[in-house]
């Protein structure tokens, strides 16, 4: 293997490491989030949990799309592609937390732990809430892509660095 190709091969192994940094970011963002809307709900972990589902489910809507784009227009166009949807994504989300704080789309009622005794609870849902889901949703699809070309490259640069099994 040339001194070239040896270069070449690091710094895609680089790069890599890069993308998977920037996946793990993303996906591992809507739990902390998570847990402060799930304060903000009277506890209820579930609708807290709500980003990290919209985060997973964008992969249902995006995943033979962002392997179309893969194929289409390569890989470097697709993970600057991936990182400016990100960057709407984190957005969307920073918005949530300015537009839509006062308007109350409806209340729900759950039931509160108080020394041992069930006290139910009403808690008003507001409009930001659903904005920071559409984030959550849109940093899927960054998530999504940026997973499409890791995972291609990552096999595209072993099985190039692997010494062919036909001797």
């Amino acid at each position: 293997m040339t001194q070239e190709k040896k270069n070449g091969n690091i710094v895609a192994i680089i790069t890599m490491f890069f993308i998977f940094a920037m996946i793990s970011f993303v996906t591992n963002l809507a739990a902390p989030i998570g847990t402060i809307w799930g304060h903000q709900f009277e506890g209820n972990s579930v609708l807290g949990m709500m980003g990290n589902m919209m985060n997973f489910l964008a992969y249902l809507f995006m995943g033979i799309p962002a392997g179309n784009l893969l194929v289409k227009i390569g890989y470097k166009k697709t993970a600057l592609w991936a990182m400016a949807v990100g960057v709407i994504g984190l957005a969307v989300q920073y918005l949530s937390s300015i537009v839509g704080t006062d308007t109350v789309l409806f209340t729900m009622n759950s039931s509160m732990d108080k020394d041992g005794i069930a006290v139910p609870v009403e808690f008003p849902v507001s409009l930001n809430f659903f904005i920071y889901l559409l984030g959550a949703f849109i940093c899927g699809f960054c998530v999504c892509m940026l997973n499409t070309v890791a995972r291609k490259s990552c096999t595209t640069v072993c099985s190039a660095a692997r010494p062919s099994a036909a001797t």
